[in-house]
């Protein structure tokens, strides 16, 4: 049951939202200047890091080339700020952790999580499938029935790693890879990353007997794509539907243990998933539907414009024919599941931006005294 990894694709957007908060009024280390290396060394940090992290050294960017015409250079300084709004935080989704040997895998991983090569190689560094609970075993059915993924391990490394570069002076790589650790921290605020069958309504049980894992694995990619491009929307016109107040926090918290962002997100998957198939229905159990290689077409635009005046439009139609008003009840269900899914989605965006603070707050010493009780670990 090899299921692709993508979550939240542009995490630029998330970040975005996040650094333009209330919150980042009063952080002053935002406009903190930090020296940038040249291309020579960076290039050599890449090759230490990747070969100490089993990375794919081939597909990390190198800053001060990417994007610049020739003979110009990066300024030997940047703000904070900018290095936070840059592409550091999708760097992770570029490639970094695909194709790698199997020594990075000891435990074949990916041949449920993406498989070994292309884009989806990267999927078990990007989730963590907790295993089946014999005492609730429906609502955590998965394959196979043992924990698998190494996204908790993969954060905690990068986490280390930044606290060490912090600790030595160098804070563009302490920046960079606290950004790949947070973009790690922010993949598991997915419910698709930490719950492998949000509900069972996903699986196409007309299947059972044939072809049903293929068919199975098929349909909750094609949820998971949808639930994401359909958040993303949100994200994108944050500031026109009022869904950057989910980004809005009122305290930081450092992390300290990964465990508690999953576990939390588990809580809201099957809310979640309920919300995501009430509002895409069984149309994505279709095998001519494939989402992830681009077969079928969401308008997410469309969908969270819904008008919102379906019950008066009910009340108003009462000499329609039953056909027609089945239509209205049906379009003002899915409107009930679009609420939904955005309510409960505010919540996971409200954890992710009080941990993304709380790791930024920690790694700048924002207030000095808050840094000194917690690890981290």
């Amino acid at each position: 049951m090899s299921i692709p990894a993508q979550a939240w694709d542009h995490h630029h957007a998330l970040m975005e939202n996040i650094i333009n908060s209330l919150p980042a009024l009063e952080r002053e280390y935002l406009s903190k200047g930090v020296a940038i290396p040249t291309a020579l060394e960076e290039k050599e940090m890449i090759h230490h890091i990747a070969t100490e992290l089993q990375l794919n050294e081939a597909k990390i960017p190198v800053f001060t080339e990417a994007g610049l015409p020739a003979g110009e250079h990066v300024s030997a300084n940047l703000a904070v700020r900018d290095l936070l709004e840059g592409d550091f935080i999708d760097e992770p989704d570029l490639g970094m952790d695909q194709d790698l040997p199997d020594s990075a895998d000891p435990q074949n991983e990916r041949a449920w999580m993406g498989g070994k090569t292309g884009p989806t190689s990267q999927g078990f560094r990007h989730m963590f499938f907790a295993g089946m609970e014999f005492q609730s075993p429906l609502q955590t059915l998965q394959i196979p029935f043992h924990a698998i993924g190494q996204a908790p391990s993969h954060y905690e490394k990068l986490h280390a790693l930044s606290q060490r570069f912090f600790k030595e002076g160098n804070v563009f790589w302490g920046t960079r890879t606290l950004l790949w650790s947070l973009h790690i921290m922010q993949d598991l605020h997915q419910p698709f990353h930490v719950t492998q069958i949000p509900t069972l309504k996903m699986v196409p049980w007309h299947t059972l007997f044939s072809h049903f894992i293929a068919r199975t694995t098929q349909a909750i990619a094609n949820y998971h794509y949808a639930y994401e491009g359909l958040i993303l929307e949100y994200v994108r016109e944050a500031r026109t539907n009022s869904f950057h107040e989910c980004f809005e926090v009122k305290e930081a918290k450092p992390l300290a243990h990964i465990e508690d962002v999953i576990q939390n997100t588990r809580t809201h998957s099957e809310k979640i998933g309920q919300a995501t198939y009430a509002v895409f229905g069984n149309e994505l159990t279709n095998p001519e539907v494939n989402l992830p290689e681009n077969k079928g077409q969401m308008d997410y635009y469309a969908l969270i414009h819904s008008k919102e005046d379906l019950e008066l439009q009910k009340d108003e139609a009462k000499d329609l024919p039953e056909s027609e008003l089945a239509l209205i009840k049906k379009q003002l269900e899915r409107v009930n599941a679009l609420k939904q899914l955005r309510l409960v989605t505010c919540d996971l965006m409200r954890s992710m931006s009080e941990y993304t603070w709380g790791e930024l707050d920690r790694a700048f010493h924002y207030p000095s005294t808050s840094n000194s009780s917690n690890s981290g670990k």
